[in-house]
């Protein structure tokens, strides 16, 4: 029969005294887990006593499993087609809690570019990178995670399956202002244009500083637009 957890200040008490049992740690770690998709990172659970060594072990064990560098799911939990980039998400910032950092807006690292477009529902849910925009000097050493540095207005967040994102009129403009490739751009446009969150209204004005780098008159966004709207949506975006 399973115990019911405990308060958590009486389960940090235990944690002090090293008296902490198996259970007892089960229900902390869901205490951590809650509101960050049955994820916790390794200093979230350093924080709270249990140490890499129990971490380990119960890895072994089958209770949890470890799904990036220091951040582990628990086990039992429904499929989730973020996982990855959650993970990558809460690694960037591993000590402190998702509920504490969603409310960073600019000032916190935000899914971004064919990750954000993901999120959206207009590409591929699984891709090769992470991406994400940070406002300063932010630098990740995992090759499946890009960091942009960026600044974004408070208008350019949303939030996509409980994560902060990028909206789907300033991802274009980061893919354009990155030099992605034009039909790929395209691909997201053309789903982007069936979303009920698209407003293209003032997209062209925003394209406009980057139409003459992208092989259009200079400041022609409305040419760009066009150029990104009359894409066939056969083409795929390989993430």
């Amino acid at each position: 029969m399973p115990i019911a957890c405990a308060p958590l200040p009486f389960l940090l008490r235990l944690c002090d005294y090293g008296h902490m049992r198996a259970a007892e740690v089960e229900c902390l770690l869901a205490d951590l887990a809650d509101g960050q998709w049955g994820l916790v990172t390794a200093p979230q659970a350093r924080a709270a006593g249990i140490t890499y060594v129990r971490l380990t072990r119960m890895t072994q064990a089958g209770m949890l499993r470890r799904v990036a560098h220091g951040v582990y799911r628990l086990k039992g939990l429904p499929p989730d087609d973020h996982r990855d980039l959650r993970a990558a998400w809460l690694a960037l910032e591993p000590a402190q809690r998702a509920s504490a950092r969603l409310s960073d807006g600019p000032g916190g690292a935000v899914v971004s570019h064919f990750s954000a477009a993901a999120m959206h529902g207009l590409g591929p849910v699984r891709g090769t990178r992470h991406e994400f925009i940070v406002p300063g000097r932010k630098q990740s050493r995992r090759g499946d995670v890009r960091l942009h540095r960026g600044s974004l207005n408070l208008d350019d967040i949303t939030v996509a399956a409980g994560l902060p994102v990028t909206t789907i009129e300033r991802l274009i403009v980061d893919l354009i202002a990155d030099g992605a490739d034009l039909d790929r751009v395209a691909e997201v446009y053309a789903r982007a244009a069936r979303h009920a969150a698209f407003n293209a209204e003032d997209l062209a004005d925003r394209l406009e500083p980057y139409a003459m780098r992208r092989g259009f008159a200079e400041r022609d966004g409305s040419a760009l637009m066009h150029r990104l709207a009359s894409a066939g949506p056969q083409l795929e975006i390989v993430g």
